[in-house]
């Protein structure tokens, strides 16, 4: 799996531009917070639906939401090898097409016990 930060990508079949380095397993196991904000063509395609999906399918807590600018916002918790599965598990999806997704580290809400779509 790959380490995504501020990345920028022409359509879902394309490599990112940038990538950062690996990190190491031990880390990635670790349990982690994530805040991510998706631009491209995420609204009116299922993005939020497939998030769901493959959140609950990983076994990973946390929201998704569309913004008013057209982005997607996701709140998404669960070891850090997860949540990168699931970025590479949305690249794949059919019409969606991720064209920059910026993230940070947030605090880890213990008492979270699922995934879910917010209006």
């Amino acid at each position: 799996p790959r380490f995504y930060r501020n990345i920028k990508t022409t359509s879902r079949n394309t490599e990112p531009t940038h990538k950062t380095r690996h990190r190491t397993t031990e880390r990635r196991r670790e349990k982690e917070r994530r805040k991510y904000l998706f631009k491209g063509r995420v609204q009116g395609v299922g993005f939020r639906f497939r998030c769901f999906s493959i959140a609950n399918e990983l076994k990973l807590t946390g929201f998704v939401k569309n913004e008013y600018d057209g982005s997607v916002s996701m709140e998404v918790q669960g070891e850090g090898m997860q949540i990168e599965r699931m970025i590479e598990k949305l690249y794949q999806q059919p019409f969606i097409e991720i064209e920059q997704i910026h993230y940070h580290l947030l605090n880890i809400k213990e008492y979270e016990k699922s995934f879910e779509i917010r209006y």
